[in-house]
């Protein structure tokens, strides 16, 4: 895809290859004559040319320095406004900045001066498909850079993402295909086609596109956890079938795979650990994601998995009446996240409403509370916190800290901020916060109205895999209890390790 891959750069942009060490001795060898040169023969060094401004917003580009690439990008445009090259990754570099208004202003600018040029209008598609609303126009523009580019595979994939989006499953189908034909050596376009099948469980079929690309690329660890995933959901639903034995056998290969991808790249030890919780080994899980951290020390993906396995052993010691072995594990898991909180406590908001998640599930509403207004107040402009602080102040089972008041001013802030370009779109788990927050001020006719919203856009990720089945279950549940003229004091169950 385009952003998974160095873009070009037009000869013109004076980049250098990095590999073209002849052209880069050439170039050391005109600078020494130029400063050998009479003064008045030399370009005057506080007037950098537009080239030179390129050069320099090409380089933040790269360093993800995205702020200095846009001032750098808007001063090439001011030498030469007719620069679409320099509008489309000044929009790149916006969007990632989080401007994604100006970014799509730049993309248009970008495709009106030249409108062949078949990368503007796949950037612009992708940063419009996520909003669904938008989603044909998205398609649209790749449809335009496919007629630009007609052997471009990856533009294939990228537009069956979006009719897998849309529910479209024949032409994702059908992309997928014109893909692996257009570039059958290419494991990307092999694991596209595999995810969809996955999506679709079509499990085997999702099997034998992955090993395709394990074929293609013996070396790529990423490809061994892409099977073994699908071995995992291939096993899933057997034993209710009374096929115990080809479930795991399903299970034996996806536990080779994940050491497989292990012994490639060590970073894969949070997918084995997963596994392991998967199948109820939470110490093995735990092991292994306690050696990630150890190998990562800055990442905090292994301390938030291990805060979910120790949660989840919490609950089976329980089941089996071992309270203190409940309480310790519960111990080590609000250390975890603690430890989460300590690394960087204002970087990541979304790591406070997980812990508040955590109290809450735990009983601890007071504490929850906090987290979740915390959060709101570091990103008052994201509509993440606002609609966990909206969830909880809705479906607390404490009445004490029900607001239904309160909850839909969150969640109705949230939707504002989730319809604009420069926030992230609301879907549908945020639709049955608003829908939540008008069921606890007793508004059950909207209750419903968003309710029902919400589940289309639930039911079509679920189809696209966007969704776990038990959670749109719960989501139903919800909808007949607003029917009814009822509100629903339970938080939403997440199952990390479904």
């Amino acid at each position: 895809m385009f952003r998974c891959k160095k873009p070009h750069v037009p000869f013109s942009a004076g980049k250098v290859h990095p590999d073209s060490n002849r052209l880069v001795g050439i170039a050391w060898l005109l600078l020494a004559l130029l400063a050998l040169a009479p003064a008045r023969l030399r370009a005057d060094p506080a007037a950098p040319s537009p080239k030179s401004y390129r050069d320099l917003a090409w380089d933040c580009y790269w360093q993800r320095d995205y702020t200095n690439a846009v001032i750098n990008f808007t001063e090439a445009i001011r030498q030469n406004p007719q620069d679409a090259w320099a509008y489309n990754y000044r929009a790149l570099s916006k969007e990632y900045a989080g401007d994604l208004t100006g970014a799509l202003a730049d993309y248009k600018t970008a495709a009106n001066i030249n409108p062949d040029y078949a990368e503007v209008y796949v950037n612009c598609g992708q940063l419009l498909q996520w909003y669904s609303n938008k989603l044909s126009i998205a398609i649209a523009d790749y449809t335009e850079a496919i007629r630009l580019e007609p052997t471009n595979a990856n533009t294939f994939t990228i537009r069956a993402g979006a009719y897998l989006r849309q529910t479209n499953f024949d032409q994702a189908l059908s992309d997928y295909n014109m893909a692996i034909q257009l570039q059958p050596t290419n494991a990307m376009v092999w694991k596209g086609r595999g995810d969809f099948f996955k999506r679709m469980t079509n499990h085997d079929a999702a099997i034998l596109d992955y090993t395709k690309c394990i074929q293609l690329e013996p070396a790529n660890a990423d490809y061994y956890a892409f099977r073994a995933r699908a071995e995992t959901a291939a096993a899933k639903g057997l034993p209710r079938n009374g096929d115990q034995k080809k479930a795991d056998e399903y299970l034996h290969r996806a536990l080779d795979d994940w050491h497989q991808a292990v012994a490639l790249d060590s970073s894969h030890l949070t997918g084995l650990g997963t596994f392991e919780c998967q199948q109820g080994k939470y110490d093995q899980g735990i092991a292994d994601f306690t050696k990630y951290t150890q190998m990562y020390p800055t990442n905090v993906t292994g301390l938030d998995l291990r805060a979910f396995a120790f949660e989840r052993m919490a609950e089976e010691e329980a089941k089996r009446g071992e309270l203190a072995a409940k309480e310790a594990a519960l111990d080590q898991a609000l250390a975890d996240w603690n430890h989460l909180m300590s690394m960087d406590p204002r970087s990541e908001p979304l790591l406070l409403c997980l812990r508040g998640d955590f109290y809450a599930r735990n009983n601890q509403y007071a504490k929850a509370l906090a987290d979740y207004r915390e959060a709101v107040e570091l990103q008052p402009t994201h509509k993440d916190p606002l609609i966990s602080l909206a969830w909880f102040l809705a479906t607390c089972p404490d009445p004490a800290f029900r607001n239904g008041t309160q909850a839909l001013a969150a969640a109705k802030k949230a939707r504002d901020l989730g319809q604009h370009y420069d926030s992230p779109p609301f879907d549908g788990g945020d639709l049955s916060g608003l829908a939540a927050a008008y069921a606890e001020t007793g508004d059950f006719v909207q209750a419903v109205k968003f309710q029902k919203q919400a589940l289309q856009l639930m039911v079509m990720g679920l189809e696209s895999g966007e969704y776990n089945g038990a959670f749109v279950t719960e989501m139903q549940d919800r909808l007949t209890l607003y029917e009814q003229g009822q509100a629903c004091h339970k938080m939403p169950g997440i199952d990390i390790f479904d």
